[in-house]
């Protein structure tokens, strides 16, 4: 080979190099890391979630730091974390190849909007749909780009579509009650045909009392730690979850049918609030012997619940909502 064939077969080889770099700069220029991810997310404000299905969700940063979606409820503090870890380390994997590109596009036409605000700023724009082949990788694509692009963690082996949630009610937080103990001014549990173990505890820090709802028991209760410490179980109460197959006619029944127990609260300003618990049963087939040794379709772990602020049939566990389910001797 001559010295002339070989600066000419350097020459193409050169200009191939250059022309993938020009490529790749290109792309990665419409598409860089930094368009996806945003670093401070410290200043975030707001997201808003919107897939094809009509279902959208917007979540808002409140002045106490939490999050609430559509304004309703608050937003599960594990799920806003989870989301905004994918918001910050979200990079680019690779674009996707020339072959794969417009079946990709027509993934991500039904894709999840995504819109990151600070303040009225938008920050970023884009959106993300399904999982890879191999499920380590994510389709997404900047708003008016021309190239999609799979997006990855670092370090994660999975896909980022299911943080992207736009169901609201995916969002919202287990939690039914959040009242700081020094601002409740009044608790009433009320046990269906039962005065004698009913009570209300009413009364400030350090001066508590818990008197009985049958007027016939006279004793009043004042034990302050044991009465404290029932009093802040309000700050964080939470329900396991939703029934998914309570209908409407399921919610009508247990609204119309005497509760298991009442629950009401009233808070130093005025605000009132209350849930009623209902015995869960357990499905047809699935029934289990009680202590007495008889055959019973009563859940032994889980109740229902409906509350003034939550229209729709709660699950609370007995292990964690069943703590505030005390009886009048429970103070003493």
């Amino acid at each position: 080979m001559n010295k002339r064939r070989v600066l000419s077969l350097l020459a193409i080889l050169l200009l191939a190099a250059v022309s993938v770099f020009i490529f790749r700069k290109k792309i990665f220029k419409e598409n860089s890391i930094s368009d996806f991810a945003i670093q401070d997310t410290a200043a975030i404000t707001r997201i808003f979630l919107a897939d094809k299905n009509g279902h959208q969700s917007t979540l808002d940063k409140t002045a106490n730091g939490h999050w609430r979606v559509n304004n309703k409820f608050d937003v599960q503090e594990s799920k806003m974390q989870t989301l905004m870890d994918a918001i910050y380390r979200v990079r680019v994997k690779s674009p996707v190849p020339q072959k794969d590109r417009e079946d990709v596009i027509k993934i991500l036409a039904t894709s999840v909007k995504v819109m990151i605000y600070k303040g009225d700023e938008v920050l970023k724009v884009y959106y993300v749909g399904s999982e890879t082949a191999d499920y380590l990788g994510t389709y997404m694509v900047i708003e008016n780009a021309e190239s999609p692009m799979i997006a990855e963690i670092p370090g994660f082996n999975g896909f980022l579509t299911p943080r992207f949630m736009t169901r609201e009610e995916d969002w919202k937080s287990n939690t039914m009650v959040r009242i700081k103990s020094e601002n409740l001014e009044m608790v009433s549990v009320s046990y269906a045909n039962h005065p004698e173990v009913s009570y209300t505890i009413t009364g400030s820090i350090g001066n508590y009392e818990v008197h009985s709802l049958d007027p016939s028991i006279k004793v009043v209760f004042n034990n302050q730690q044991k009465i404290s410490e029932y009093l802040q179980l309000f700050s964080n109460l939470s329900m396991e979850g939703y029934d998914n197959r309570a209908n409407k006619a399921f919610n009508d029944s247990l609204n119309t049918s005497e509760p298991l127990m009442t629950i009401n609260l009233k808070e130093m300003n005025g605000t009132t609030s209350w849930i009623h618990v209902y015995l869960k049963m357990l499905p047809v087939g699935n029934e289990r012997i009680d202590e007495y040794g008889k055959a019973t379709n009563i859940d032994p772990n889980r109740y229902y619940a409906i509350s003034s602020t939550e229209g729709r049939v709660m699950v609370v566990q007995a292990a964690n909502f069943g703590r505030v389910m005390q009886r009048f001797d429970f103070f003493k």
